[in-house]
């Protein structure tokens, strides 16, 4: 997978623009980036590989394969409801799972033609986006942030803050993921991109998305369709 890595768009919080970062690279011909259900497949798989790790990785666990090593040599006769195999390959099942499914998208995408693939999430877990770049090297990070008062205001468009508490929420976790963002993703392969700059000078950051991530014939006529919703049905 080296060989064409994932792109993944997030921002501090929904209404920042990734919607509008995903159109703009569909709109090459040899890139696709799935949408939010597949990210949240691959925040899923890897929430599963991470947590696994933590409850029984690590040598404080060694006692579950020498439990295992007695349950095989015919010992049964102690506590074992929680009986494991073998630990490696338990927890490679699961980053297995994980990558098995990375390899599927962007096979999907060679299948029909696109080089490169990704996903887009907002509010994408700033810490397991890291932990992605360093199982899958060459992973790209793409973060647009925007005005947060711009965002209250477009997520009141479509009743995503409704009242008070869930406008609060939603200023709380732009602060949140904005600070986990500027503390964690400062290197090569992370390009951040302002809302209102793409806005203002399209051209100049369609330049830098394109030499960012290698997609070539971007179509700037993106930027003229304002897209902010699913159409009512």
């Amino acid at each position: 997978m080296t060989s064409n890595p994932p792109i993944f768009i997030t921002s501090p919080v929904q209404r920042c623009g990734t919607t509008l970062i995903q159109r703009l690279l569909c709109s090459s011909s040899d890139t696709l980036i799935f949408g939010e259900s597949v990210a949240n497949d691959l925040h899923i798989y890897a929430s599963l590989y991470q947590n696994k790790q933590l409850m029984f990785g690590g040598p404080h666990n060694a006692w579950r394969d020498q439990q295992l090593a007695q349950v095989l040599e015919g010992e049964v006769n102690a506590w074992i409801p929680d009986l494991l195999p073998d630990r490696d390959a338990y927890l490679n099942n699961y980053k297995q799972a994980l990558l098995n499914y990375c390899a599927f998208l962007q096979q999907y995408a060679e299948r029909e033609g696109r080089s490169q693939w990704g996903c887009k999430l907002p509010g994408w877990p700033i810490p397991q986006l890291d932990y992605l770049q360093r199982l899958i090297p060459g992973t790209k990070i793409i973060y647009i942030h925007r005005e947060l008062e711009a965002c209250v205001v477009s997520a009141r468009s479509i009743n995503m803050c409704f009242d008070e508490p869930s406008t609060q929420q939603f200023r709380h976790m732009y602060a949140f993921q904005q600070a986990e963002a500027e503390r964690r993703l400062h290197h090569e392969e992370v390009l951040w991109i302002d809302y209102q700059e793409l806005v203002e000078q399209p051209a100049k950051i369609i330049a830098q998305l394109a030499a960012f991530t290698g997609t070539q014939g971007i179509d700037a006529r993106v930027m003229g369709h304002k897209i902010g919703n699913y159409p009512a049905s």
